[in-house]
């Protein structure tokens, strides 16, 4: 027996078991995939038995080919749009015939994106792209791009890209994938990046005095146009410029370069600080004439450094090789002082102050007389420097103090050195002054001795200076007929003489009165108007001391008797009568009198009353 018999012989054993036997096998009908979308195909596998014929049905238009394997292929040429019951059936050789039958639900697959964008978009700049499909829930995005982009965004159909480079500019791509699993079509778009542009500039300081200038090179690239910002308000659409600043400080300067579609911006601040302040500090600001002033130069500039420092003092001299000072103003006046300090750039401040110099004053005076007699009187006249004093004063050397006096004349009254003061005062300098010492010499006394009697043709009289008699220093003048120079004179006469004495230029003068003893001297007129000067007729001061008895009668024109007395102490008639004034006009007179020596005499004549 050969190998074919054998196998025949074994099959036929197993078909006989086989009919024998009950239909009974299990018999299933699994999906590939499990899950189905729509729009696409899929497979059904059946339990394979060897030797069956397997017969496939769908829905209408499923597309089941007419393949008798235990797995059949749908949808090839169409895509699955909706469910439907799928049913196989297999015939075994052993005549058993099995039915699996399998309910297709088909997920609905997503739409294919349609996506919005921003294209063409500027280096470096955001894009966000928003993509939108149909047909299903539950999407999950995926995108990406070139140079490895990849984005996923399962919350939000958005995806941004960041600071997109150059290099960003390609295909983008988005597919959607429904919570089921089924995947749309695959979206794509071009995302064009403009050329790149990159504002950059150097900035040259050309630094001044009055004012700074910056030089500002453009060294932007891709750029076809340009706008500066200066930081002060003005701007310029030059590609290099320069740009000129009054005030000294901080400025930001932006440069904004653009190719027409794209715009790049960078900024640099731009400092000017080169300042420069002149000042000093003083000890003092108001001094006395002749006094140093301390000067202390607090001049600074930026950059740090020490200024030239050129110093006027405004009195005509100056100094340019010393940063502080020390100066003395020899003249009085009130003076600006000047610093100029100056920088490296030769840029300058200037600061001055005002300085007072007090004057140190000088004060003299003279004097009409430095030796005078008491109760002589001297001419004082003061000078004195006037700018900015507060006065002069005189000390006259007595007790009194004359002030704000330049001219005055003044009598000293007792003997003595006295030691005159004039004195200025000065606001900031010590008062000065000038001393002159005034004698005053004593004042020689002189005695005539008492009034005398001298009686006419009789013995004369001699006066003598009773006190002066024998000093060789003393010189007289006499008022007698033979003006006498001696300290003695003979009187003949009854009157009034006086005797001068003068002891070195200081002199005295005593008077004496002579009366006549024997006789009355009866003047002819009187004006009794009350001025003192022969008030009354016959004054008893004039009756010589030997009258002893004295009778007067006074009768106007008309006879009658206006005045009367018999006393020899009376002073006479002054003029009125019942205490009424009589009228101008001439008088009689009658007079008796007796002298000690017992002469008697009588007088009458006519007697003028005037007034």
């Amino acid at each position: 027996m050969n190998l074919r018999s054998l196998l025949l012989l074994l099959c036929c054993s197993i078909i006989s078991l086989r009919s024998m036997a009950q239909c009974n096998d299990p018999f299933t009908l699994d999906p590939t995939p499990a899950v189905v979308c729509s729009g696409s195909g899929f497979q059904l596998d059946a339990t394979p038995y060897p030797g069956a014929t397997y017969t496939w049905t769908g829905p209408v238009g499923s597309g089941v080919n007419t393949n008798t394997s235990s797995s059949a292929s749908f949808a090839s040429a169409s895509a699955v749009t909706h469910d439907g019951m799928y049913t196989v059936t297999a015939t075994l050789p052993d005549g058993c015939v099995y039915t699996a039958t399998y309910l297709m639900h088909v997920q609905t697959t997503p739409s294919k994106p349609t996506v919005t964008f921003k294209s063409p978009i500027c280096p470096y700049d955001d894009e966000v792209m928003a993509a939108n499909t149909l047909g299903a829930s539950g999407i999950t995005f995926f995108w990406s791009g070139p140079n490895a982009y990849s984005f996923n965004s399962a919350a939000t159909n958005v995806a941004v890209v960041e600071d997109i480079p150059p290099a960003g500019e390609g295909i983008y791509s988005v597919y959607a994938v429904s919570a089921q699993g089924c995947k749309s079509e695959t979206a794509t778009f071009f995302i064009d990046v403009h050329p790149e542009v990159v504002a950059a500039f150097n900035p040259q300081l050309l630094l001044g005095c009055d004012k700074d200038s910056v030089n500002l090179t453009n060294t932007s690239t891709g750029a076809s146009s340009t706008h500066w910002d200066f930081g002060d308000g003005n701007t310029s659409a030059d590609v290099s410029t320069k740009h000129t600043y009054y005030t000294q400080g901080t400025y930001k300067v932006t440069l904004i370069s653009g190719n027409g579609f794209c715009y790049d911006t960078t900024e640099q601040n731009i400092t000017f600080n080169h300042s420069i302040t002149a000042g000093f500090t003083i000890n003092d600001d108001s001094i006395c004439q002749g006094t140093a002033i301390n000067f202390t130069n607090t001049s600074s500039m930026v950059p740090a450094g020490i200024p030239l420092a050129d110093w006027s003092f405004g009195d005509g001299f100056t100094n340019n090789t010393k940063v502080d000072e020390v100066h003395t103003y020899t003249n009085y006046g009130i003076y600006t002082a000047i610093l100029v300090a100056t920088d490296a750039y030769g840029c300058k401040d200037t600061f001055e102050r005002s300085i007072l110099v007090d004057s140190a004053g000088s004060i003299n005076f003279t004097a009409s007389q430095t030796e005078i007699c008491p109760g002589t009187s001297i001419d004082f006249k003061g000078t004195f420097m006037e700018w900015q004093s507060k006065g002069a004063t005189w000390d006259m050397g007595d007790g009194n103090v004359l002030p704000d006096l330049t001219e005055h004349t003044y009598t000293y009254y007792e003997e003595g050195v006295y030691a005159v003061t004039y004195i200025a005062n000065y606001r900031i300098c010590p008062a000065v002054q000038y001393v002159q010492n005034i004698t005053v010499k004593p004042q020689p006394s002189i005695n005539l001795g008492p009034d005398a009697d001298i009686c006419p043709n009789g013995q004369p009289l001699t006066l003598v200076d009773l006190v002066n008699d024998g000093n060789d220093k003393a010189t007289w003048q006499w008022c007698d007929e033979a003006k006498s120079t001696t300290s003695s004179a003979i009187i003949r006469h009854a009157g009034t003489y006086s005797a001068t004495v003068e002891i070195d230029g200081c002199s005295s003068t005593d008077t004496v009165v002579v009366k006549n003893n024997c006789f009355l001297n009866i003047p002819n007129v009187f004006s009794p108007n009350g001025d003192g000067n022969s008030d009354y007729f016959l004054p008893r001061q004039f009756l010589a001391k030997g009258v002893q008895s004295f009778d007067m009668q006074i009768f106007n024109r008309w006879g009658q008797q206006v005045f009367a007395t018999n006393k020899t102490n009376g002073r006479g008639w002054d003029g009125t009568y019942n205490n009424v004034e009589q009228p101008m006009g001439v008088y009689i007179y009658l007079i008796n009198v007796s002298f000690v020596n017992g002469t008697q005499e009588h007088y009458d004549g006519n007697l003028t009353l005037l007034r």
